[in-house]
């Protein structure tokens, strides 16, 4: 088993089919098999963080950069006002909810707690997403503008489909559940900064 301890965003290369990596818990982090009857080998990348690869992999000279969908014009001016984002752990059966106070210069975020049993990926996508309200009513520009930062991170495509998948599944709401204003003052307590927030 091959450890790896990267700093940031990370291009790597493997002749080996499948690419079976797994995180810092031992959870499947990234999977992905190919036609080695049609490829040689496979360029991918990964975000800042511990791994480990079951099969050898290499550094790669070459900077690896998914195409990434325009983000649509910004549909609300939240982003211009905000300089925070908290994130709190907590009990949420939408999985996540992004909180934005009218007259408060920082937004917080509360994700279910389940959701640090799921893939960093899929964490990350929905918060991301979270962030994306800041910006956007709609949804589904909510979910462009967190693949586009998650690829942005070091995610893989073939990552965010699976976490777009399991936001579909799981969530209790499709429809507007995730932003909720708020004119609490102290609805939150024990809270840690996006700043400090890692894994």
């Amino acid at each position: 088993m091959q450890k790896i301890s990267i700093p940031k965003k990370t291009t790597f290369y493997t002749y080996v089919s499948p690419i079976i990596i797994n995180d810092d818990r031992g959870k499947e982090f990234y999977f992905y098999q190919w036609d080695n009857d049609r490829f040689n080998y496979q360029l991918f990348n990964l975000p800042k963080g511990k791994y480990y690869s079951k099969y050898p992999i290499f550094l790669s000279d070459v900077n690896l950069e998914f195409a990434k969908i325009p983000n649509e014009p910004p549909e609300k001016d939240d982003y211009l006002r905000i300089k925070k984002i908290y994130i709190k752990e907590g009990n949420n059966p939408h999985k996540a909810s992004i909180y934005i106070y009218s007259y408060k210069p920082f937004a917080t975020i509360i994700y279910d707690k389940s959701l640090n049993e799921q893939p960093y990926y899929v964490k990350d996508f929905i918060l991301a997403h979270e962030l994306g309200h800041l910006y956007y009513h709609t949804e589904e520009y909510c979910d462009r503008f967190a693949r586009n930062l998650c690829l942005s991170l070091g995610y893989n495509p073939s990552q965010l489909n699976k976490a777009i998948e399991y936001s579909l599944n799981n969530f209790t709401d499709t429809s507007n559940h995730r932003i909720i204003i708020s004119k609490s003052d102290n609805y939150f307590t024990s809270i840690k900064t996006a700043q400090n927030y890692g894994r």
